[in-house]
């Protein structure tokens, strides 16, 4: 059985177009489970049939907490079944189905996979992710000419790879794979595949497997919001996976700059502080729950 698992924050048309895709594809053994973190967009509930499974959060637990819900549920149901997280403003292109059975079927030892991410008008997005813990660069690879002569039969290896497109054998895990419920938005994604790496599984990327995404089309309805998490999740990956020297570099650096911009860019600027401010909270509530 193959799960896909997408996060509704009203975006009821989006999933939609998601559903349209899946559908498509030449399969038959699947199903869709959308958590809804928007319990006023009641048009989602329209989306529901046999082959589509709403689970509701009741609020907006941001992204990987949603996923936690559904990757919960899929796992009591079977610990055998790969999962395909995949955001509401993506779409399947024709044949990933068939090419992911494919990789599945000869590269079994992998446990998460990702997948090449374009843009509508297929400019490559997303090839891979890029981690230097000695300097807290986590980096998205990215191409600037979409060239598919370029494409490898073969998975590569990669330090991260994108929540907007992971997959998940879940054969692979003696426990339930789950995102950090510290995290909010971004960066989880990131979190997930570094810890799951020093656990030893295999984390790999495919450019056989396309997803066509509507770049920030759900984030940039609320860009302070974006800018703050985007800030306090980093900084919430530099204390997991860095050391504290590049944690006060990176964390100096951002304040810094940010008050520097209070007198040109002030809305900027104050978002800034207030991710790290956000940040803070977080590390302090941990601290207190040991």
């Amino acid at each position: 059985m193959l799960y896909f698992v997408t996060v509704n924050y009203h975006s009821s048309e989006l999933v939609a177009k998601l559903l349209s895709s899946i559908q498509a594809q030449e399969i038959s053994n699947y199903k869709l489970i959308i958590v809804n973190n928007s319990p006023i967009d009641r048009n989602i509930t329209q989306l529901a049939s046999a082959w589509v499974e709403m689970i509701d959060s009741h609020e907006n637990i941001g992204f990987g907490r949603a996923c936690n819900l559904a990757l919960e549920s899929i796992w009591r149901h079977s610990q055998e079944a790969v999962v395909w997280l995949i955001n509401p403003d993506a779409e399947l292109a024709e044949g990933s189905i068939e090419t992911l059975t494919d990789i599945f079927r000869t590269n079994p030892e992998i446990s998460i996979l990702g997948t090449t991410v374009c843009e509508p008008d297929r400019k490559l997005y997303f090839c891979g992710g890029k981690f230097e813990p000695r300097t807290g660069l986590i980096a998205e690879i990215k191409t600037e000419v979409n060239d598919r002569s370029t494409i490898s039969n073969a998975p590569k290896t990669t330090d991260w790879v994108s929540g907007c497109s992971l997959i998940l054998n879940f054969k692979q895990f003696r426990d339930l794979p789950y995102f950090d419920r510290a995290y909010f938005l971004y960066y989880e994604d990131f979190d997930f595949c570094r810890r799951y790496a020093k656990q030893g599984h295999h984390i790999y990327i495919s450019d056989r497997i396309q997803v066509i995404h509507q770049t920030s089309s759900i984030a940039s309805r609320n860009l302070d919001l974006k800018i703050k998490y985007e800030i306090s999740s980093y900084l919430l990956s530099l204390e997991r996976h860095t050391s504290f020297l590049v944690l006060m570099f990176r964390s100096l650096r951002i304040t810094l700059v940010a008050i520097m911009q209070l007198f040109v860019k002030p809305k900027l600027a104050i978002c800034k502080l207030q991710g790290i401010w956000i940040y803070l909270q977080i590390s302090r509530n941990q601290l207190e729950d040991k």
